[in-house]
């Protein structure tokens, strides 16, 4: 049976437990789980029916998240990152983490204005998100939603309200420029 949660602490151990769950982020529901477990990462893919050439976005608590990944941030995109507001692909060529960025050697990353989510990043480390649906079809639109279309396949939910329904803005800065992919 999946868990209904509220506490910050006990979803951050479940995903450090390699759990994934349905959370509410500030875009749209997703499903999330630790970035670095290429085991959540695959159930994660499994679960929704991704396409496995798709690669995940990662929302990191602060911007010091990023030295693991060995990302070097120019000003513009520290801060475009900074702002919540934009999900900012950044190469990342490092084999380790092919499970997420599936050969692309770029991963999107996302620093959540959401305090809760934040927390929960800060205890449990990065975490990849894909929005809350089956592969085709529209984002939920709440937990109950969720419960019924993933019923047990995740190990959680966390209930919460999101800021919008739309998925947030993706973005690379090219030549200084900024490049609007959704």
């Amino acid at each position: 049976m999946s868990l209904i949660l509220q506490d910050k602490e006990t979803i951050a151990n479940l995903i450090s437990s390699f759990k994934i769950g349905v959370i509410p982020t500030d875009t749209i529901y997703g499903i999330v789980g630790l970035a670095k477990s290429k085991k959540s990462v695959n159930k994660i893919f499994k679960v929704k029916g991704r396409s496995s050439h798709k690669p995940l976005i990662v929302l990191i608590s602060k911007i010091q998240d990023l030295e693991d990944f060995k990302i070097n941030l120019s000003k513009k995109e520290e801060k475009l990152l900074k702002t919540g507001e934009y999900s900012i692909i950044l190469p990342c060529p490092l084999k380790k983490y092919d499970h997420i960025h599936r050969g692309f050697n770029t991963i999107a990353f996302r620093l959540p204005k959401n305090k809760k989510i934040k927390e929960i990043i800060n205890l449990s480390g990065p975490i990849v998100a894909t929005s809350a649906n089956k592969e085709g079809e529209p984002p939920i639109k709440s937990i109950e939603e969720g419960i019924k279309i993933f019923k047990n396949e995740v190990d959680f939910y966390l209930k919460g309200k999101t800021k919008s329904n739309r998925p947030s803005k993706l973005i690379k800065v090219e030549n200084g420029k900024i490049k609007r992919l959704r």
